[in-house]
């Protein structure tokens, strides 16, 4: 068993035997909404990862206090629907146009009629594309947050407690990132679960559909759902690995608000995770993704497409926001040691990274490693397509490598 395995399974347990799944503050079951973050941070300490804050709670915003909930949308587009998708900003740019791999091959396939709701992500795009859909952005809504003693003594003891059991020592950024996580959800629990609510018995679907649950703001959007009575799915977004297992895994004898009915993965590979969702086991279903599907078909007929200057061949490093110094290294050292007229070296980042990178990894900037996935200008699977090899630790880019045909390693850091 990896050590990130046994991490997820020793931090299910201590979350048992302290009874978390029952604490309560200010009335609002606050662990299913604090686990991923207390156990990214926990984990990174434990293996020396440094810790970069990437905001898994809801940023405020300034005038969210004022607003009404019921100002906050053009409520007027909303519209009654079979199915109500809650998909993920995080698209890709193929041939120019920004695609979502997760709902623009499934949409045209549904018998039933549906209604989009997507945050604003990385492609910034202003009209949505569909008619029925609604462009927002989550962190809109939540209020600037207010320091509240009790709740501020109630993270103290936490923190306390989390560097006794855990034997690690929290700096001051990752006590007050924290504090502020748990001030963000109670304080702004209200305000999004009747935001969620008014908009389910709008819609008033069938089912409810999402495509990747590490959004804060979905957590309560799921529980809305299960107040309305209105059945969840979660469509898997990518490879579960250690970021995501404190927030799926290991939490299977438990009833959890924040989590959905029924979950659709990508492959039967990943079972052995599926096994420790919170989920009955009929209830899980690998079906694939078929925007991905179609894409690796097209490149495998398009063939290697080299555009590098003398067929030069690229050693292609992809990220997986995890783990850092490890692969940094890596590249940077065949950067130097390869025959530069031969061969180049690029890190492909991970879509967290891309405005944190000069920081996470501030070696890349004087180095002769080309770093891609900045500007996301291309899909994965392009810098994939005209690679020699693909290194990385666990990636679902590793899995869609063997599918274009690439060589891959698997590195390993040795300790």
């Amino acid at each position: 068993m990896d050590k990130g395995f046994e991490f997820v399974k020793r931090f299910a347990e201590w979350e048992d035997d302290n009874h978390l799944f029952g604490w309560k503050i200010a009335k609002v079951n606050i662990w299913p909404y604090l686990r991923d973050i207390i156990g990214r941070i926990v984990f990174k300490k434990i293996e020396k990862i440094p810790y970069y804050i990437n905001y898994h709670y809801l940023k405020s915003n300034e005038n969210a206090s004022k607003w009404d909930i019921y100002k906050y949308f053009d409520w007027s587009s909303l519209k009654k629907a079979d199915v109500l998708f809650f998909n993920s900003g995080r698209r890709q740019k193929i041939d120019g146009k920004w695609h979502s791999p997760y709902l623009d091959d499934f949409l045209p396939e549904l018998n039933y009629s549906f209604f989009v709701l997507e945050p604003i992500g990385n492609a910034c795009i202003v009209v949505p594309p569909h008619d029925n859909m609604i462009l927002f952005d989550p962190n809109h809504l939540a209020v600037k947050i207010h320091e509240d003693s009790d709740i501020t003594r109630e993270t103290y003891r936490f923190c306390q407690k989390l560097e006794k059991d855990f034997s690690i020592e929290l700096d001051d950024s990752e006590k007050k990132e924290i504090s502020q996580a748990i001030h963000s959800i109670v304080q702004n629990y209200e305000r999004y679960i009747k935001l969620y609510y008014a908009i389910l018995k709008i819609v008033r679907p069938k089912v409810l559909i999402i495509t990747m649950r590490m959004q804060l703001s979905v957590n309560y959007l799921v529980e809305a759902a299960k107040m309305c009575g209105v059945k969840s799915i979660e469509y898997e977004h990518g490879m579960m690995d250690i970021p995501h297992n404190t927030q799926r895994c290991f939490a299977y004898k438990k009833k959890i608000a924040t989590f959905p009915d029924y979950f659709w993965g990508l492959s039967s590979l990943d079972l052995l995770y599926y096994h420790y969702l919170p989920i009955p086991r009929e209830n899980i279903m690998p079906i694939g993704n078929a925007f991905h599907e179609k894409r690796i078909h097209e490149l495998n007929h398009m063939g290697n497409k080299n555009e590098l200057p003398n067929n030069m061949k690229e050693i292609l490093i992809i990220s997986n926001a995890i783990s850092t110094s490890g692969l940094m290294e890596l590249a940077i050292s065949l950067s130097e040691s390869l025959d530069e007229t031969k061969y180049c070296v690029s890190f492909r980042l991970h879509p967290e990274e891309r405005y944190i990178w000069n920081k996470k990894y501030p070696k890349l900037n004087f180095s002769k490693v080309f770093v891609q996935g900045i500007n996301m200008n291309h899909d994965i699977n392009y810098y994939i397509q005209r690679s020699y090899c693909v290194v990385g630790i666990e990636s679902t880019a590793l899995i869609e490598a063997l599918e274009l045909n690439r060589r891959v390693y698997v590195y390993c850091r040795g300790d």
